[in-house]
């Protein structure tokens, strides 16, 4: 499946990116050096053809890569 090229990490950016945290939260969260977050996004971001985390939310979303549970 499709889903299964994306990294753990980068299911976690994406989730975190949906609940609208910064990319210093995100950072901090996982534990995260400068250059490994440049690179765990800047894959991400390749994968899903975005620029930025508002379009690769709403891609994936698109993909179904996230769902939108409500409650």
């Amino acid at each position: 499946a499709a889903s299964d090229v994306y990294k753990r990490q980068e299911y976690a950016f994406l989730r975190t990116y949906a609940l609208g945290l910064s990319d210093v939260s995100i950072q901090q969260m996982l534990s995260l050096d400068v250059g490994d977050f440049n690179r765990i996004q800047s894959g991400l971001f390749k994968k899903l053809e975005v620029q930025n985390p508002y379009f690769a939310v709403k891609r994936a979303y698109e993909h179904k890569l996230l769902c939108l549970k409500i409650i």
